[in-house]
């Protein structure tokens, strides 16, 4: 859409298939809570359930990096989590300590609302994973040992079609939940201007 992007990620594989995908932008291997790009340099930074994976003193890092990054007027697009699902790798906060941690680097709040991300893959993945772990045997082999290649293949291709889709499928629902508030939004999503 015109825009220049610099995408940062600590995953040296991701960013090398990223800059082989999408040669016209820029991707940087870094860790976001030491991020080291000129100050002012971005009119909108954009983080999507990326610092809620992060412990909380590295998620006020990357948030005054980030702000630092910016351009005067500027936006930080924040999309975290705000409620605990029970993961080793999930620290999420109530949106009032996302929206101070970011106002503690110099942002100001302009829009907050609340999101089911992705609920298909929150909710509809893990009860069929219970239910298909309930019909196997015990001791049964998740795969077959010595399977072909082009059947992992196969098989690989056939469950990121079956992501795409319910990634699709999870935004009619994520708008219905934020018009019919049925139970309390997983994610907030927050949009700061410097």
């Amino acid at each position: 859409m015109g825009c220049r992007v610099t995408g940062v990620d600590f995953s040296l594989e991701a960013v090398n298939l990223l800059a082989r995908e999408l040669p016209e932008h820029r991707f940087l291997c870094q860790d976001i809570s030491k991020l080291n790009v000129p100050n002012e340099s971005f009119d909108i930074a954009n983080s999507v359930t990326v610092l809620q994976h992060m412990p909380e003193e590295l998620q006020r890092e990357a948030i005054k990096h980030t702000a630092g990054a910016l351009k005067k007027g500027g936006y930080l697009v924040l999309l975290e989590n705000t409620v605990d699902f029970e993961s080793p790798i999930v620290f999420p906060h109530r949106p009032k300590e996302w929206i101070s941690m970011a106002e503690a680097s110099g942002l100001t709040l302009c829009g907050s609302w609340g999101s089911n991300y992705e609920v298909l893959f929150r909710v509809a993945i893990p009860r069929l994973k219970r239910l298909l772990a309930g019909s196997k045997p015990k001791g049964a082999n998740v795969g077959p040992a010595g399977a072909s290649t082009e059947r992992q293949g196969s098989s690989r291709r056939l469950v990121a079609a079956i992501r795409t889709l319910m990634a699709m499928g999870s935004l009619p629902l994520e708008w219905f939940f934020s018009k019919v508030p049925m139970f309390e939004p997983t994610h907030q999503v927050m949009v700061f201007r410097k």
